[in-house]
């Protein structure tokens, strides 16, 4: 009786397409300033705390065995929709920081890429329909512009500083309707993420804010016509990945 069982199931799961689990590589992103862990203890120039930090990644790419750029899938989970990964901590709220990359396969390359921003087509939704992770409050301007790539904060005893990286020159009707055209500064950046070592790899995002002068006066939001933002611009410019 039971081997008749089996068999049956066996071809019931040959006919429905059984399939096996879809493999995943776990991965931790340990975000360091000027070579050390950033965290919510960090302190950056003897006075700075950090806030909040959080960066959307997309086009995640694997270096391969042959030494190619393959493009990552990501698992479908509450921080990761459409390939695109939302990692970060409020320090209002640590226990729910999130870390970790869940890529989709099997998967064996020592090398990752990916870019900090989210794709045009998801870019400009209405957050209120979007699943999770683009349905953050806090990471998402308006239609017009879309989602913050980035949000870097930080406080000192007497002000604030902070980096919002997000598209601007977005063309629409309104601020509440989404472009129809790519906008003329799209401001997604393309990062290296180093060496997996471990299930682990570490972003130092120091060299980004090479130069600057924190201090209420330096905040940039992605305005072009911000010294601050120019010299952010440029000095992440220096640090893309050449491939």
């Amino acid at each position: 009786m039971k081997y008749i069982l089996w068999v049956n199931v066996i071809i019931l799961c040959m006919l429905m397409g059984c399939s096996q689990p879809e493999k995943q590589r776990l991965i931790t992103v340990e975000v360091y300033f000027n070579g050390s862990p950033l965290n919510c203890n960090s302190v950056i120039d003897n006075k700075w705390q950090l806030s909040q930090l959080y960066l959307y990644l997309s086009n995640i790419a694997m270096l391969n065995e042959q030494q190619l750029w393959q493009p990552i899938s990501l698992t479908e989970t509450p921080t990761q929709h459409q390939n695109v990964a939302l990692l970060g901590i409020n320090c209002a709220d640590e226990a729910n920081a999130t870390w970790q990359l869940a890529l989709s396969g099997d998967l064996e390359g020592k090398q990752l890429e990916a870019t900090v921003g989210v794709p045009f087509d998801l870019n400009h939704q209405n957050p209120m329909t979007q699943q999770s992770p683009l349905n953050v409050p806090n990471m998402f301007w308006v239609w017009q512009t879309g989602h913050k790539f980035m949000r870097f904060e930080m406080q000192s005893n007497t002000e604030s500083w902070l980096f919002h990286l997000g598209s601007t020159g977005c063309s629409s009707a309104s601020a509440l309707r989404s472009p129809k055209q790519a906008c003329v500064h799209p401001n997604r950046v393309s990062i290296s993420l180093g060496t997996i070592k471990q299930g682990v790899v570490q972003l130092d995002i120091a060299p980004w804010f090479s130069d600057i002068v924190f201090s209420e006066q330096s905040n940039c939001k992605s305005a072009r016509d911000n010294i601050a933002c120019q010299l952010i611009f440029a000095n992440i410019a220096r640090n893309t990945p050449s491939s």
